[in-house]
C-alpha cells in the first residue's frame, strides 16, 4: 500500500530547551527542536521521502540551547510508518 504517515521519534539524554537536531532520512532533510524539556524530539516526514528497503538516517546537532551543560546523547530512535488502507 501507499504510505500515509512517517513520524521520526528520538529519545535523548542531556537535551535542553532550544536544542535542535539536523535530520536527514532518505530524501527528506529537516531540523527538529527539543520538545518541552523532556529529552524528546518528534518530526513528521513527507511519506515520499521514505522508500521500501534501506533508508539512511543522518543526525547532527544543529544547535545547543543556552542552558546546555551535559553531552547530548541519542538513546533511542523510532520511525513509525502507517499505510493507507486498501
Amino acid at each position: 500500500g501507499k504510505l500515509r504517515d512517517v513520524v521520526l521519534r528520538i529519545q535523548s539524554t542531556g537535551s535542553v530547551q532550544g536544542d535542535a537536531l539536523a535530520v536527514k532520512l532518505g530524501a527528506a532533510a529537516a531540523e527538529v527542536t527539543e520538545t518541552r524539556g523532556k529529552n524528546r524530539y518528534e518530526l513528521a516526514l513527507h511519506p515520499g521521502a521514505v522508500v521500501q528497503g534501506v533508508n539512511e538516517l543522518k543526525l547532527e546537532i544543529a544547535r545547543r540551547g543556552p542552558a546546555a551543560r551535559q553531552v547530548l546523547a541519542v538513546e533511542q530512535i523510532n520511525i513509525d510508518v502507517r499505510y493507507h488502507r486498501t
